[in-house]
């Protein structure tokens, strides 16, 4: 894709999917927006399903997206992708906001601190070798302005080897933060979280410097020194979890990036070293050593080593549960990358359990056109014990491979299913192209509609068939027996103006019989909404008849008779 500016976001997405992710975001479909490397920014949407988005940007322009769904795949952009750029600029001019916020603030505590005994002036004039001797002998009796003494500085310490120096400088700060009985409060968490955060900082530094053994050895003690405490701290553990998966990427950054390979190599042996730790394990960070050594197995010695150490991993179920997936998939991915079909074959069917495995099998099938395949692992999967949602996302994979393979016999009952259990009106549509009997599909929708489907959808469902295929008289009756004013609203634009007194009696009904059963200023608030909705729509001749008869019938009703004047 070529880059565009992230600030122009609307001027280079269609229309539909500019609308379709700007409804997303406003509704809150995006969740979890992090930068989890530099400029790189992830994301999921919960909307037509749960999908992850990447947008790579540069600090102004957006380089490349990607999202798990298949429009992306078919089309290269989406909705999906359009919801989380919007949110992404959104954030951006926030944190825009208070950058120039800060900045004013600033330049107005200079403008009043010119006259005034200020830190800084203080500073600008003290005596070098004064200010020193005061520092040492401050830092003497103060521990925690000691240990930021040291770890603002510790790059400048020449005489010890960088390993070393930050293992002592976590060692240090492990030992103020903790309590007489040796565990960890959420205030020590943020004692020890402020050297955390100057580490890391340092070996971003390191990085971008390309003084690459200093990051390996501060990301490395980040990791040996903070994790074998995390059972020990009472409250704020996750804080300290943020900052070993930083430091994880920033160890992958070295795997994947210009590091020399003696480094790369050296790394390979350090996570094959900490990837049997206990420690590691208990805490279910294992696997993340494992994946660090799938980014460095670049040669296929490599790959039958890592493959074989996985293998023996899962055998001896040493892996925490909820890390055994993960495990499982960094199998598949390097049985992939061998090229062993019989193998892949095999590990499916051994772990048909697994629903993110199952997907890849679909994915995989998909890619390279084994309908038969991906027939058999959707299948599979539903005839596990799903959840109506796990169901339906496994229906729509279904229905997208009868699509893709024009499988037309499977579209029709596959969309018909779709549309009971989700009420969403482009299933219909679908259905109804598969055939041309459209009243015995939507016969046959109807009725499982009151058998089936949940009832939060059933009514909205049940009047999208009767109006795409035109049962107007239906229709009408059973807007009557809804009781619903939306839906009434919704679907009244199906009776010309000829028709207008076939809705009269139907909206008084909804009308009168709402007020009989719903009181105050809210309530009012709606009827003057829909008074409003039918002079807009041209039946002012309805709204002033039901005006007289509201004045008549609820003079008493303060607020009502308020909403009326001001229509």
């Amino acid at each position: 894709m070529t880059p565009f500016k992230l600030q122009d976001v609307e001027r280079h997405l269609e229309e539909a999917v500019w609308l379709e992710g700007e409804d997303w975001q406003l509704g809150g479909a995006v969740k979890g927006l992090t930068e989890v490397e530099r400029h790189l920014w992830v994301a999921r949407v919960e909307a037509d399903g749960k999908y992850e988005v990447e947008i790579q940007i540069t600090p102004s322009k957006v380089k490349s997206v990607s999202c798990e769904c298949s429009t992306f795949r078919e089309n290269g952009m989406c909705g999906h992708i359009g919801a989380v750029l919007i949110e992404l600029r959104a954030l951006m001019a926030h944190r825009k906001r208070e950058r120039e916020a800060k900045k004013k603030a600033a330049e107005v505590r200079k403008s009043e601190n010119k006259r005034r005994l200020t830190l800084d002036a203080v500073l600008e004039e003290a005596p070098p070798g004064e200010l020193l001797a005061f520092i040492r002998e401050y830092a003497r009796h103060h521990r925690q302005f000691s240990l930021a003494l040291k770890a603002r500085f510790t790059p400048q310490v020449d005489q010890i080897q960088s390993r070393e120096k930050y293992g002592q400088l976590l060692n240090t700060a492990i030992s103020v933060s903790r309590k007489a009985n040796r565990r960890i409060s959420l205030r020590g968490v943020q004692k020890l979280a402020k050297v955390l955060e100057e580490v890391l900082f340092q070996a971003e530094g390191y990085f971008y410097a390309g003084h690459y053994q200093e990051v390996m050895d501060a990301a490395g003690m980040m990791l040996e020194k903070i994790t074998p405490i995390l059972n020990k701290v009472d409250r704020g553990r996750e804080k300290l979890e943020v900052f070993l998966r930083q430091a994880f990427a920033l160890l992958g950054k070295l795997a994947d990036g210009d590091a020399p390979p003696a480094l790369k190599r050296k790394l390979w042996d350090y996570a094959l070293d900490e990837s049997g730790k206990l420690f590691y394990r208990n805490q279910s960070m294992d696997v993340q050593f494992f994946q660090l050594l799938y980014r460095l197995a670049v040669d296929d010695e490599r790959k039958t080593q890592l493959l074989k150490l996985v293998e023996d991993h899962l055998e001896m179920k040493v892996t925490q549960p909820e890390a055994e997936e993960e495990m499982l998939l960094l199998k598949l991915r390097l049985l992939e990358k061998k090229g062993d079909q019989q193998k892949i074959n095999q590990f499916f069917k051994e772990q048909i359990g697994q629903p993110r495995l199952l997907k890849r099998a679909i994915d995989r099938a998909r890619k390279m056109k084994d309908w038969t395949a991906a027939r058999h692992w959707i299948n599979t999967a539903l005839e596990q014990d799903n959840s109506a949602e796990d169901r339906q996302v496994w229906q729509k994979l279904a229905l997208e491979v009868a699509q893709e393979s024009d499988a037309k016999q499977d579209i029709l009952p596959l969309a018909m299913e779709l549309f009971i259990y989700s009420g969403q009106p482009r299933y219909f549509d679908l259905a109804l192209e598969q055939t041309e009997d459209s009243t015995q599909v939507s016969d046959e929708v109807l009725q499982r509609l009151v058998l089936e489907s949940p009832r939060a959808t059933r009514q909205e469902a049940i009047a999208t068939v009767l109006s795409r295929t035109n049962r107007l008289d239906e229709l009408l009756k059973f807007l009557e027996h809804s009781q619903s004013l939306l839906l009434l609203q919704k679907y009244d634009h199906h009776w010309q103006k000829k028709d207008q007194e076939k809705l009269f009696p139907i909206y008084r009904k909804l009308v009168m019989g709402y007020l009989k059963d719903h009181l105050g200023r809210i309530t009012s608030q709606k009827i003057k909404n829909i008074i409003d909705f039918l002079y807009q729509t041209g039946r002012s001749s309805m709204a002033e008849r039901l005006i007289e008869e509201m004045r008549k019938t609820y003079p008493e009703r303060h607020s009502l008779m308020e909403e009326l004047d001001i229509i």
